[in-house]
């Protein structure tokens, strides 16, 4: 397995490359034959000159929450920033095909080739902005040949339009709107409906099926600055069934009511940003109980001195996470997994030390709650608890830019099945050639 990173900048010009390798090999199990897992390669740049970018190769973009947001794909995309204007757009495979799993041997779910185009357009002139997102996705019917009909496993097709806008009220209030419609195919070999006019086909980028059905989610905030910081009222509203083919997995059938705040206090000593308010679910009445819940999240850093510093967050906000499972016999595959994060809770504490402050003692302690998420549903009971702590020292010598990196890192995973605690040793040295 091999990855790397390598950075040229020069004259203005950026050009970041980046590779991730693995040949073929062999997993081995104690109850089966070993398995041949194919090899796999993952490169991109994005070559950058001024206000424009080219990226090439595995990539991720970022249009809007309700849209494309982090998906990664394989293709082509470009970001460009002239002056007030601004235009993104991106071509390529998110997902590749793959096959049915022959007599269950790893566990995986036959799924389409997935491919997508999207754009991203507006002018943006530092306090005020207004951006136009369209977005599309569709899986190819004829990528897999399967033996039967898999529920929850048929060839999708859905378009996303966004638009999003900030105005500035006043001196101080500061008013944010995006708004997304989403339309979708859960199978697009069903026959195409008889529905016309400009809504259903969703300016001619979608052809509406018998199956075909539209979201709606709409976030306004209203934002007002004092002198010692910033608050911020906010209403989300996410319809039952809302989904994006840009997106790993999307929370939907919510709405949020929350005020959230950015504070320096104690002479820019202690900074505090939080975010809390209440949730509630069954937004169409067809569920048998409706929820409501108190969310939030607070993040605090605090600067004791130039030598000492202490960060703590913690949320309860419901987000998507990619975990790569942990190389173990047993297992047969480490493959990517999708989890819901119900509970987060992190804190950090470094320490400078030294004549130039070139030593640096950190500690750290993370751990979350979360459900897996498998065929777009939360599981419910697969609940996972996981703990990390870790221990570091790093030493700079400024006169040759050589450092060094004495770390422990230490992992505790909960399931209702299974619990792994793994220690992880490590020691880094970098040194810079060339002028840096």
């Amino acid at each position: 397995h091999f990855n790397g990173a390598l950075n040229i900048s020069k004259f203005g010009f950026s050009l970041p490359l980046s590779l991730n390798f693995s040949n073929e090999r062999f997993v081995y199990n104690y109850d089966l034959p070993a398995i041949r897992l194919p090899s796999y390669s993952f490169a991109g740049m994005t070559p950058t000159f001024k206000w424009a970018s080219l990226l090439i190769g595995a990539r991720t973009m970022d249009f809007s929450p309700y849209t494309l947001s982090g998906h990664g794909f394989r293709g082509l995309g470009t970001e460009l920033k002239p002056g007030s204007f601004y235009f993104a757009a991106m071509y390529g495979r998110l997902q590749r095909a793959q096959a049915e799993d022959l007599n269950n041997l790893q566990s995986l779910d036959p799924v389409y080739k997935r491919m997508a185009w999207g754009m991203k357009m507006g002018y943006d002139n530092g306090t005020e902005n207004i951006y136009f997102i369209l977005f599309r996705g569709w899986d190819d019917p004829n990528s897999l040949d399967l033996t039967e009909n898999i529920p929850g496993r048929s060839p999708a097709d859905n378009t996303a339009v966004s638009i999003q806008g900030q105005k500035q009220l006043s001196e101080k209030y500061t008013l944010s709107v995006d708004y997304a419609l989403s339309a979708f195919t859960e199978d697009q070999r069903m026959n195409f409906s008889d529905e016309n006019g400009v809504f259903p086909s969703v300016l001619g980028f979608f052809k509406p099926r018998v199956d075909s059905e539209y979201f709606h989610a709409i976030k306004t905030s209203l934002g007002m600055q004092v002198k010692w910081g910033q608050f911020n009222l906010a209403h989300e509203w996410v319809q039952p069934g809302y989904r994006t083919l840009g997106a790993l997995f999307f929370n939907n059938d919510f709405e949020n009511w929350t005020i959230g705040t950015n504070l320096n206090l104690w002479g820019d000593q202690l900074s505090l940003s939080t975010n809390t308010g209440i949730q509630r679910n069954n937004l169409n009445g067809e569920l048998p109980n409706t929820s409501r819940r108190f969310v939030g999240d607070i993040n605090a850093t605090l600067t004791l001195n130039e030598s000492l510093n202490i960060n703590t967050s913690y949320s309860n906000f419901r987000n998507t996470s990619k975990l790569s499972t942990l190389s173990q016999p047993q297992v047969l595959v480490d493959s990517i997994v999708l989890s819901q994060v119900n509970q987060n809770a992190n804190i950090s504490v470094s320490y400078l030390s030294g004549e130039e402050k070139n030593s640096t003692y950190t500690a750290a302690f993370s751990y979350n709650q979360a459900n897996s998420i498998e065929n777009d549903q939360v599981q419910e009971n697969g609940l996972m608890r996981n703990y990390i702590a870790s221990l570091s020292h790093s030493y700079v010598f400024t006169e040759s830019k050589l450092s060094l990196t004495s770390s422990m890192l230490a992992t505790w995973n909960q399931t209702a099945l299974q619990s792994i605690f793994s220690t992880s040793p490590t020691n880094t040295e970098q040194h810079s050639f060339l002028e840096d």
